[in-house]
């Protein structure tokens, strides 16, 4: 009999946090503060009884009015077996714990986990966890862990599938940050019933996700992930974040009980399966980013063509390039002869394309480089120097990827060529090219110097300080100390 599906865990209508706390450094207050948001049903359960932020605490699961969809325990581990079995005879679809104290502590840890993961398979209950920080789904308001600011996280288009749960708060942060926003961010602990295959199927199917970013510490069902990423891939990009390559299986095992295999076999086999993979977590984003506006065509050598307004930016990219396997062609003679009626002679034409400036012709000669046969995607780099740069219709290739500063130099780079309000803020390309709007000038006092504030009088025009009335003397006993009473005064003290 299949397992039932994550809907009730993902998309909950009602939510039971079972050992909710009014202590504010407590767990289980924190994630009734993180769940203030939520538009469903919201239940504080603790045997004490009274009331927590608002919410009459409940003695048990049994107690709650109307049907739990979601459970979650903010207990010790040796308390989740009986309030498991509680969830299941109510009819609650879903759990997750917070708690640790199991498979990654050693085999009396690793033997309560088969228990939890048996009670929730016979009561139908799909566990999340345990060891977990929880999940997040922005568009429902729905924040689902101990880290209250979760709830402020935006909505956006990137799906975040992490084994470890800091990794997976850390990511949708620095997504809220970056502008970018994320569909649903799961971590999943220890995975004892839900993990890491049936997760990446459950957001392949989300209409708000555009891009997935996975993040693997260690795999014990290979066949299964495997299948998983090339679905998914099929469907959506997906972006590898696999850790493992400085060999520390114990701390691992340790962190959520996963047990690291051959980090070269790993990223072999995701690379094969068809996810992009990545060293970082910032790559991680920025590769979500621009996969969540556009993606290539399934190609056995995709070309990418190299744009660049200076020598130096240009020679950089290719090596980069050439160093990921990436190919950069030379372009049919047809294409460099377009391109030459564009630029100066003494400019490099056949890819990388050196236009020696961003001028005007910007845009023609990216047009003729998408277009040529060859060419995938462009990759495009200038500094821009004043004005308008036309980036043309880029219609011959897939992809048009672009960065640049602007004249003063701020270093604000465009890694996507989307549209300006779809960027995140310091990606953002501005009016201009990729200027700063101008500074508003600071307010200047207008009228008589005489109704000036005082601060301005001393820079009226045609005043000095040699024309202002003097400043009149301190009385005596007042103003400023001398130093002589200063000290004296410091030594009575």
């Amino acid at each position: 009999m299949p397992p039932p599906p994550l809907s009730r865990l993902f998309d909950p209508r009602s939510i039971a946090v079972v050992g909710a706390s009014a202590s504010e450094q407590k767990p289980g207050f924190q994630i009734l503060r993180a769940l203030a948001p939520f538009r469903g049903a919201v239940h504080a359960v603790n045997p004490r009884g009274g009331t927590i932020l608002g919410r009459t605490a409940h003695p048990d699961l049994a107690a709650v009015p109307g049907p739990v969809d979601l459970v979650a325990l903010v207990l010790p581990a040796e308390h989740s077996l009986g309030v498991l079995r509680e969830a299941a005879d109510i009819g609650a679809g879903a759990a997750f714990m917070v708690s640790g104290g199991f498979g990654e502590t050693g085999a009396g840890g690793a033997a309560l986990e088969s228990g939890i993961a048996g009670v929730c398979r016979a009561g139908g209950i799909r566990l999340l966890g345990p060891n977990t920080s929880g999940f997040v789904r922005p568009s429902r308001g729905l924040a689902c862990t101990f880290l209250p600011a979760a709830s402020e996280i935006r909505p956006g288009p990137i799906g975040i599938v992490a084994q470890s749960g800091g990794i997976n708060l850390t990511l949708a942060m620095m997504a809220h940050a970056a502008g970018l926003g994320v569909s649903l961010a799961v971590g999943l602990g220890n995975a004892a019933d839900v993990g890491l295959a049936e997760t990446l199927g459950y957001v392949a199917t989300d209409p708000e996700t555009r891009a997935v970013v996975l993040h693997v510490e260690g795999v014990e069902q290979g066949r299964a992930l495997f299948d998983a990423v090339r679905e998914t891939a099929r469907a959506k990009p997906v972006v590898a974040l696999p850790v493992g390559k400085a060999d520390l299986g114990g701390f691992a095992e340790s962190h959520t009980g996963a047990l690291m295999g051959s980090h070269r076999l790993t990223r072999s086999a995701l690379r094969q399966a068809g996810a992009v993979l990545v060293e970082t977590l910032d790559d991680a984003l920025d590769a979500a980013h621009a996969l969540s506006f556009a993606r290539l065509r399934p190609a056995r050598d995709p070309g990418i063509g190299v744009l660049t307004g200076q020598a130096g930016p240009g020679l950089l990219m290719t090596d980069t390039l050439k160093d990921a396997g990436v190919s950069v062609p030379e372009i049919a003679p047809a294409s460099v002869a377009r391109i030459a009626a564009a630029l100066p002679p003494l400019t490099y034409m056949k890819n990388p394309v050196d236009t020696g400036r961003p001028g005007a012709s910007f845009g023609t000669v990216l047009d003729a480089l998408a277009a040529d046969d060859a060419v995938d995607a462009v990759l495009a780099y200038a500094l821009i120097e004043g004005g308008g740069l036309g980036l043309g219709g880029a219609g011959g290739a897939g992809s048009l990827w672009g960065g640049g500063c602007g004249p003063r130099g701020e270093g604000r780079r465009s890694r996507c060529c989307s549209p300006p309000r779809a960027c995140p803020p310091r990606r953002r390309r501005w009016p201009e090219g990729c200027a700063r709007p101008a500074s508003r000038p600071s307010p200047r006092p207008t009228g008589p110097p005489a109704r000036w504030p005082r601060w301005s009088r001393m820079r009226a025009p045609g005043r000095n300080r040699s024309t202002a009335k003097p400043r009149p003397a301190p009385r005596a006993g007042r103003g400023r100390r001398s130093p002589a009473r200063w000290t004296r005064t410091r030594r009575r003290r």
